[in-house]
């Protein structure tokens, strides 16, 4: 599980991020999984416009639901960013669609388009209508910085990313349309459909229900069949739908897949696996930090200090020694080749005992030793 440290102000945040009832371990595990589809997710500190009178203390400011809350931005969403020469965004439009309030039930609601640019001082909403695009609300803030936090797929600019599956996107996208094609001829080949030569139009052409023609006069041809396909029009899609197939998966498990006919050495798996895992700490860290900068934002509009720290897990390995190699290392020690300290270091290295203090256990081993020698020796005693 991660762990957040936060300021006591933002524990109350913890188990509604967007004041919608989701805990920050839902609403951040949907932003990643988001970001890994599109490529890029965004993730908006808001607070509410302060409308009427001020509060007289925190807590009716928080019972009136004004207050900071996290809200998921699709990548589409962003339209247009500037990024300044700190690598920070000097400003950002979002855009997003509105619905009127109804004059009356039944009634079609009015949908209309509106763009909010964030600054690093205000923000202005814009709506567009038929005269163009008016200026609506302005508001300034003091965040000193684009409440917008970027989550990525795979990281390709500080504002733009790509999907974990891009590489693959191409033959997923020509399968689709290729089984698209494949579906429509298997329907006409299951569902012939009659066709017919005659003087006159048919009277009714179906070929589940029949269907006739009037009789043409003497010496005149007439021509009733069925269309049907031929050659090996499917046979080829699906051989290339398998293709497809094969390709897609031998990309997308590269890190697992090997040729069978190659036996590769425990070196090159044990680089192979650092190399996965190494990808996958750099996504946790950046992870990490983009959701630690939400929690700072969201300080900020509370006119906090204090910061927030978020840890995300770094080990992806698993355990380095199954049940067989753990009764073997027992058998050995057991038998007094090898000592109880270096077999309670070879379990802690191998995550069977990732938490053990070796130091500690053993002075249990030998006070329990002592403990359970004194009893024997007790026990003797009474017997003679």
């Amino acid at each position: 599980p991660h762990l957040r440290e936060l300021p006591e102000q933002a524990e109350e945040f913890l188990y509604d991020v967007d004041a919608r009832g989701t805990s920050a371990t839902t609403f951040f595990a949907d932003v990643a999984r988001d970001a890994q589809v599109d490529g890029i997710h965004w993730v908006l500190v808001d607070m509410p416009k302060l409308a009427g009178p001020v509060f007289v203390s925190a807590k009716e400011e928080r019972e009136s639901g004004h207050r900071p809350f996290f809200q998921r931005i699709p990548a589409a969403s962003v339209i247009d960013w500037e990024v300044g020469l700190d690598h920070r965004l000097l400003w950002a439009v979002v855009t997003r669609q509105q619905y009127r309030t109804r004059d009356r039930a039944g009634t079609a609601p009015e949908k209309v388009t509106e763009y909010v640019v964030w600054y690093r001082d205000r923000w202005e909403l814009f709506e567009e209508g038929k005269g163009g695009t008016r200026l609506v609300a302005e508001q300034a803030h003091d965040l000193n910085a684009v409440p917008l936090v970027p989550f990525f797929g795979i990281k390709r600019t500080d504002y733009s990313g790509l999907p974990v599956t891009h590489t693959i996107l191409d033959h997923i996208i020509l399968l689709y349309n290729k089984r698209s094609d494949l579906d429509n001829i298997e329907q006409v080949a299951a569902h012939p459909s009659p066709y017919c030569i005659s003087m006159k139009k048919p009277v009714k052409l179906d070929v589940a229900k029949g269907f006739w023609i009037e009789s043409a006069p003497s010496g005149i041809g007439q021509q009733v069949g069925i269309l049907e396909i031929s050659g090996n029009s499917l046979a080829a899609l699906r051989e290339s739908n398998d293709r497809l197939e094969q390709v897609i998966y031998a990309t997308a498990l590269a890190q697992a897949k090997r040729d069978s006919a190659q036996v590769q050495s425990s070196d090159s798996q044990r680089e192979d696996r650092r190399i996965f895992t190494a990808s996958l700490k750099v996504l946790s860290a950046q992870y990490e930090g983009a959701e630690e900068q939400c929690w700072n934002l969201l300080l900020d509009w509370l006119g906090v200090s204090a910061r927030a720290e978020v840890a995300y897990n770094r080990d992806f390995d698993d355990s380095m020694i199954d049940a067989n190699m753990v009764q073997i290392i027992s058998g050995i020690q057991q038998s007094g080749q090898l000592s109880l300290e270096t077999l309670l270091a070879a379990l802690k290295d191998g995550e069977v005992l990732p938490e053990l203090d070796i130091e500690e256990e053993l002075r249990r081993v030998q006070q329990e030793s002592g403990v359970a020698a004194k009893a024997a020796l007790a026990n003797l005693r009474s017997e003679l």
